[in-house]
């Protein structure tokens, strides 16, 4: 089984939009990685995003290239600086591959505590829309096993 979390696009300031949707960098960038996510075999049925415009404009790009089906939620509790006390209790109950897109310090805070149990190290650098693929090994145990690093692309 796989986790992908993902880092939303880079956003207009708020100044110029209060609502802080993907800017046309942000938009190519999120393309890119989708592409790559496609191209790495991603395939996945739900894709959990926050209640923040950015996080819902980067998951439809990345469902669109991934699994045009895939089913959208939006869900509480993903914001930049929430616990990951939910999500992290609703993916150990599924049992095939998902998507969850959010915020920084939200998503090193959740890849973090799946990997090493305590939202305290980190991972990686989650850069605007950096991909980090997570995998459970057969005792039960999650790794990282690629990064897709928009700057890399």
């Amino acid at each position: 089984m796989r986790i992908y979390i993902i880092r939303h696009g880079d956003a207009v300031p708020e100044g110029a939009d209060p609502a802080r949707p993907l800017s046309e960098d942000g938009k190519q960038s999120v393309q890119k990685v989708a592409a790559a996510l496609k191209n790495a075999g991603c395939c996945v049925n739900t894709i959990f995003h926050s209640t923040k415009l950015r996080a819902k404009e980067t998951a439809l790009i990345i469902r669109q290239a991934v699994n045009p089906q895939a089913v959208l939620k939006e869900k509480e509790h993903l914001s930049p600086n929430d616990v990951t006390d939910d999500i992290y209790e609703e993916l150990l109950k599924i049992s095939e591959d998902a998507m969850v897109v959010s915020h920084l310090p939200f998503v090193d805070n959740l890849a973090s505590r799946l990997i090493y149990g305590s939202e305290d190290r980190h991972v990686l650098k989650f850069t605007a829309g950096t991909a980090a693929i997570l995998q459970k090994d057969s005792r039960d145990k999650w790794k990282l096993v690629a990064a897709i690093i928009p700057e890399e692309l």
